[in-house]
């Protein structure tokens, strides 16, 4: 059977060769892996090797969902279950049949529903959200996560019972562990790129080329942090602004520049994701939280303080570009003097570091217009 799986080198083979044999089993499996890795494409391979492959794979990104909305997204909910609901809702464990569900970032699963999901792995059966009707859970489970599981685990994160209810764990080898595999896949992302592109690729753009800027790309010296995804996103600048928009005489000489210019603005957007994803985590909780009595800017303090010093793990998984201190992790966020011991004195006032840091954050667009209004000051 054909796998949207590319490589050829030994790390990925033994990967699949793992794979393989898990998908004789009916265990829910952990798939561990670095952001970018292609966790999904395991778990569909797995799903289409197993013997639920005539049924559906359905993947489900915890991420994407705030605590209240994942658990009718999985378990489904009765009419009236929620203020302004006007129906039931078929959760995915009642949708996939026997086939095989992927919770994508589980680590990122809130305790409440780590107990219930434990449960439901245990039992073989779940209710509906405001419902008492019990139904059978047939599914195959399957997770992946880009974190380290049994640090948080040990840290009170996330729950032990519940890791260990997944009894075997695969690991998704990163890009900077397979280079030799870099080739094929830009073979492949060539391929795939050229419908989107607007326009065929020019008679010049043969095999020699491609192998040129294969060659380039898998000696680069550059890590991968983003894995398969930052290359495609580095190979798509390369496509339109060496390919689509210039001759062959310059063609090396241009990716070769390229490559070296497009890897370090990637190396240095690392810092600006770990912002974009503690302001996210900031927002969720913000956009949830019930304007009542308790003050804004208290509520806020505490969000962002637990958010740095509870989200760098959910954050970041590239040991390399991963803050080491506290001062690192204030430069970042532009506040230098930020760290775990002065956390408690940090001011109170309208000229406080959390509001600064919320200044700097950016993405302010997507906060609610309450917590807009206090960061303006």
């Amino acid at each position: 059977m054909p796998t949207k799986i590319v490589g050829q080198s030994e790390a990925i083979r033994k990967a699949l060769e793992e794979a393989y044999r898990l998908a004789a089993t009916d265990y829910s499996i952990m798939i561990q892996g670095e952001s970018g890795t292609g966790k999904e494409l395991f778990a569909e391979y797995i799903h289409k090797h197993s013997s639920r492959s005539a049924s559906m794979f359905l993947p489900v990104n915890i991420a994407a969902y705030n605590s209240n909305l994942i658990d009718s997204e999985l378990f489904g909910h009765e009419k009236g279950a929620f203020t302004g609901t006007s129906g039931q809702r078929i959760g995915v464990f009642e949708q996939v049949g026997e086939g095989t569900i992927l919770l994508d970032e589980i680590g990122d699963l809130s305790r409440n529903l780590q107990v219930k999901l434990l449960r439901v792995l245990q039992a073989k059966e779940f209710q509906r959200v405001g419902g008492n009707k019990t139904l059978p859970m047939k599914a195959r489970v399957l997770a992946a996560t880009n974190v380290d599981l049994e640090k948080n685990v040990a840290e009170g994160r996330f729950r032990e019972d519940l890791f260990y209810r997944f009894g075997v764990t695969l690991r998704v080898p990163p890009l900077r562990e397979r280079p030799e595999d870099i080739p094929l896949l830009v073979e492949h992302i060539i391929q795939q790129e050229e419908p989107n592109l607007g326009r065929t690729y020019p008679s010049w753009f043969g095999g020699d080329c491609r192998q040129k800027l294969g060659k380039i790309m898998g000696e680069s010296p550059y890590p991968w942090p983003g894995n398969i995804r930052g290359l495609q996103k580095v190979l798509k600048a390369l496509l339109i602004e060496c390919v689509c928009y210039a001759g062959l005489e310059e063609f090396e000489e241009r990716v070769t520049g390229l490559v070296k210019q497009k890897c370090r603005s990637e190396a240095k957007a690392v810092d600006g994701e770990l912002s974009r994803l503690i302001s996210n985590l900031v927002r969720d909780n913000i956009a949830t939280y019930p304007l009542s009595n308790t003050s804004v800017r208290a509520k806020i303090n505490a969000l962002l303080v637990d958010a740095i010093s509870d989200g760098l793990d959910l954050a970041l998984n590239v040991d390399e570009f991963r803050p080491q201190s506290g001062k690192e992790i204030g430069d970042i966020l532009g506040i230098p003097t930020l760290s775990s011991s002065n956390r408690n004195c940090l001011p109170r006032n309208e000229n406080d570091y959390i509001v600064k840091a919320l200044k700097n954050l950016g993405h302010r667009d997507e906060l609610p217009d309450k917590v807009n209004e206090l960061i303006a000051i």
